[in-house]
C-alpha cells in the first residue's frame, strides 16, 4: 500500500523520464564498463567519466520532474548498486580501485539528502551542489594526480594538493557565479551575477575546505552538502545577514590558518574551528542581535 500510494504521488510523466533517466545513467555505466575492459583504459578514467557525466545528468532533473519522488527512488537504487559493487569489487569502472573505499556510495546518499531536504524550495541549491561534486571535486582529484610535483598537504588522513584545492575552489566559484542567475527562475527568484559572485565566493570557499579535509572519498558527501548549506542559507536570508555570514567565513578561514602557522593547533583543530566559527551564528551575528530576529533559538 505505501508502495503503491507512493508510485501514485507523482505525475506519470515523471516516472515517464525517470525510466529515461535510469536507464540512461545505466547504459552509460554499462558501456564505459565495456570500453574499459575493450580498450584496456584505467579504471581511474573511467570512475572520472562516470562521475562528471552522472552529475551532469542529475544537474538536469529540475528541468524534466516536478516530483521529488522518482529522484528520491532512483538515489536508493544507485546506493544499493554502488554499495554492492565495492563490496563484491565488481563494477571497477565505477569505484575505485587503488584502495577500498565508498566514495562513490557517498554520491548517491548526497544526492538522497539534497532531494530530501532542498527539491521544494530550493531545486538551484541540489542543482549547483551536485555540480561542484560532478565538476570542482572531480577536477580537484584530477589536478592533485597528475601533476609531476603537487604541493602536498595532509589536513587529516589524504594527502591533498594545493593545485587540486585551487581547482576546486576556482571551478566551484565559476559554477555558482555562472549558473545561479540562469537557473533561479526555477524557484522563483531572481539573483544578479554581483550577487552570484558573492554567493560563489563564500560556497568555494566552504566546500575547498570540506574537501580538504576529507577522507576516504568523504569528499562526495562533505563538499556537496557543505555547498548547498552555504547555497540554502545565502538564498533564503537578507543581505545583512549574508554580509555578516560572508565576513565571519573570511574571519575563521584567517583564525584557522593562523593557528596552523603558528602551530596553536594541529591541521585537523584548524579545520574544525573554521567549520565550527563559520556556521557558529553568534561569532558573527550576535552584534546586532539580527539572527535573533530571524530564527528563535
Amino acid at each position: 500500500m505505501v508502495i503503491i500510494k507512493f508510485l501514485f504521488g507523482a505525475p506519470s510523466s515523471d516516472w515517464l523520464h525517470f525510466l529515461y533517466f535510469f536507464l540512461g545513467i545505466v547504459l552509460f555505466i554499462a558501456a564505459a564498463e565495456k570500453t574499459r575492459t575493450a580498450v584496456g583504459w584505467s579504471p581511474e578514467i573511467n570512475r572520472k567519466l562516470v562521475h562528471i557525466l552522472t552529475g551532469v545528468l542529475i544537474f538536469l532533473t529540475p528541468f524534466f520532474f516536478i516530483s521529488s519522488r522518482p529522484l528520491i527512488l532512483m538515489a536508493l537504487i544507485f546506493i544499493g548498486v554502488t554499495y554492492f559493487g565495492v563490496k563484491t569489487e565488481k563494477l571497477k569502472g565505477m569505484h575505485d580501485t587503488q584502495r577500498r573505499t565508498y566514495g562513490t556510495v557517498y554520491y548517491p546518499i548526497s544526492f538522497l539528502f539534497l532531494v530530501l531536504l532542498c527539491w521544494k524550495g530550493y531545486k538551484t541549491v541540489v542543482m549547483l551542489s551536485m555540480l561542484v561534486l560532478a565538476l570542482s571535486d572531480a577536477a580537484a582529484a584530477i589536478a592533485g594526480e597528475n601533476l609531476k610535483n603537487p604541493h602536498e598537504y595532509r589536513l587529516w588522513r589524504d594527502k591533498k594538493s594545493l593545485e587540486g584545492s585551487a581547482f576546486m575552489f576556482v571551478i566551484t566559484f565559476l559554477i555558482v557565479f555562472l549558473l545561479l542567475p540562469l537557473v533561479d527562475y526555477l524557484d522563483g527568484t531572481t539573483v544578479t551575477f554581483a550577487t552570484a559572485g558573492w554567493i560563489g565566493f563564500s560556497t568555494a570557499t566552504f566546500a575547498t575546505v570540506l574537501e580538504a579535509v576529507s577522507s576516504a572519498g568523504s569528499d562526495n558527501l562533505t563538499a556537496p552538502i557543505g555547498a548547498a548549506f552555504v547555497l540554502n542559507f545565502m538564498l533564503s536570508h537578507p543581505t545583512q545577514v549574508n554580509v555578516q555570514f560572508s565576513i565571519g567565513l573570511v574571519l575563521a578561514l584567517f583564525v584557522a590558518v593562523i593557528s596552523y602557522f603558528v602551530r596553536f593547533l594541529t591541521p585537523s583543530g584548524s579545520v574544525g574551528t573554521f567549520i565550527l566559527t563559520a556556521v557558529n551564528r553568534d561569532t558573527w551575528a550576535t552584534e546586532i542581535g539580527i539572527f535573533s530576529k530571524i530564527a528563535p533559538r
